[in-house]
């Protein structure tokens, strides 16, 4: 009875496939180049899934690559009227970038911000999301106390402060 030599894990053979791959592999090609057949297959395909879970890969109609490093940036965020924002970074040598509306979460007008910085090929221009929010800027605010069965809220008085802030409900108000 002879044993298959010792190779590495299955999920670094794959990552170095597609870091040495100039474009996306598809499921069937990481196959074939990887030599994997039956259960090794079904493998592959689990392996697939949990890195894109992960965000370690990218998955795109079928094809995968290496998610790209993103540039991270830590700077004040400022909240226009109609939802959108702008990362103004710390560093005075980057621009500020824009963050759409659907990016902006929970953040709050003041509050600091680490955001990964993008490119739209659409608009041509760069753009942010929020990573994480480092430091919020207000510690206290007033608004207007919404309560419904299991869960409360407080819209903040000040408009640019950003949309409800859910909160514990309180069974004395």
């Amino acid at each position: 009875m002879t044993q298959r030599p010792t190779q590495q894990p299955l999920e670094d053979r794959i990552l170095l496939l597609l870091k040495q791959s100039r474009r996306r592999l598809n499921r069937r090609t990481l196959a074939e180049q990887l030599d994997l057949r039956g259960q090794e297959r079904k493998q592959l395909t689990r392996i697939l899934n949990q890195l894109v879970r992960k965000r370690v890969l990218d998955e795109r109609k079928g094809l995968y690559r290496l998610t790209p490093q993103q540039k991270l940036a830590v700077g004040t965020f400022s909240k226009a009227e109609k939802g959108y924002g702008f990362l103004r970074p710390d560093d005075p040598e980057l621009d500020d970038l824009y963050i759409p509306a659907r990016a902006v979460g929970s953040a709050m007008d003041g509050d600091r911000i680490e955001g990964s910085c993008h490119f739209s090929p659409r608009q041509g221009r760069p753009f942010a999301r929020i990573h994480k929010i480092v430091e919020r800027a207000h510690k206290q605010l007033i608004g207007t106390y919404q309560s419904q069965r299991d869960a409360a809220e407080v819209w903040p008085l000040n408009r640019s402060l950003g949309g409800p802030i859910l909160v514990k409900p309180r069974a004395n108000i």
